[in-house]
């Protein structure tokens, strides 16, 4: 069975995309939209991807900055996807 891997995202109408190493972030009208990727940095480098990777790391966030919303505020207005936050 192949597992599905997000390495890539083409969403033209999310507005301007800046790709960084694992992140795919789209702006438009003072709202960003970031889209955690399967691929995997190390030493400044993209060296490949791990299915589900993203949806790990960004359900992890989703969930610490839920638990800390009351200690400090911060920049998670929802998590529509598991690999989608909008910020």
């Amino acid at each position: 069975m192949d597992d599905f891997i997000l390495e890539k995202t083409d969403f033209p109408g999310l507005g301007e995309k800046y790709e960084g190493k694992v992140r795919d972030n789209y702006t438009k009208n003072g709202q960003r939209i970031i889209i955690v990727t399967d691929r995997i940095s190390a030493f400044d480098r993209v060296v490949g991807c791990i299915p589900s990777k993203g949806q790990v790391l960004n359900e992890m966030a989703a969930f610490w900055f839920d638990k800390t919303k009351d200690i400090v505020k911060n920049h998670l207005i929802s998590v529509p996807d598991p690999n989608v936050m909008v910020v």
